[in-house]
């Protein structure tokens, strides 16, 4: 099965957002929770900033990976 980057990124999106049953402060180390926000934002900031054509149907994103910084 391909999956296209935004299909990935959703995917990766959807991971994050439901560990820890969606609830970061049970995770184990503070610097999870941090890296999962960090992730969080630059995926918003990517999704925001997207321009796609009303008439697209599966449009692949070319995005580069986010370095969490």
């Amino acid at each position: 099965m391909s999956m296209t980057k935004d299909e990935l990124l959703e995917a990766a999106w959807g991971i994050i957002a439901n560990a820890y049953g969606g609830d970061w402060d049970k995770a184990q180390h503070p610097d999870w929770k941090l890296a999962a926000e960090r992730w969080r934002d630059g995926y918003h900031e990517i999704v925001a900033s997207l321009k796609i054509p009303s008439d697209a149907i599966e449009a692949p994103l070319d995005i580069a990976p986010f370095d969490g910084n």
